[in-house]
């Protein structure tokens, strides 16, 4: 038999020096281009009480006028666009982790809403939506009134 000396660091070794050199020949611009936007969604927290539905999403960087607010009986939407700052004369751009471009959430809401009584706060880089629940859909406890069986009654089969 055999005997084969397992060598694990060799392969890590050559798996970075060609991950290395893979990204050794590509720009910033290039790889930027990897990360698109579309990819990009904007973290949301969820909270309710018996009267609402309270949603806070982080939008970082972003204004008021830079995004959009949508909300329906059963859902939320948010999209907007994330701009680069303005370039100063002489100024050039080096390197960027940054991402730009438009992105759109659709948050889907597990009880039925007033969305026409919607209220939006923007303040640093958060949205705070606060929505009243439908009347109908606030917690409440109903008496189910119980019938006696009714005899089965055949069914012709042809």
């Amino acid at each position: 038999m055999a005997i084969i000396r397992l060598e694990p660091f060799n392969e890590a070794d050559t798996a970075r020096y060609r991950l290395d050199k893979l990204f050794d020949g590509m720009d910033a611009t290039r790889v930027s281009s990897w990360t698109r936007q579309e990819n990009w969604l904007p973290a949301v927290e969820i909270r309710e009480t018996d009267e609402v539905v309270k949603l806070q999403i982080a939008l970082p960087g972003l204004e008021a006028n830079d995004i959009e607010v949508h909300v329906s009986q059963g859902a939320v939407l948010i999209s907007g666009d994330y701009r680069p700052a303005e370039k100063q004369d002489g100024e050039h751009l080096i390197s960027s982790e940054f991402l730009y471009g438009s992105f759109r959430r659709v948050i889907p809401l597990d009880t039925k809403v007033k969305n026409k009584e919607a209220k939006a706060d923007m303040r640093n880089g958060m949205l705070m939506l606060t929505i009243p629940k439908a009347d109908d859909e606030r917690d409440r406890v109903f008496r189910v009134s119980l019938s006696e069986p009714q005899a089965a009654q055949p069914v012709a089969v042809s």
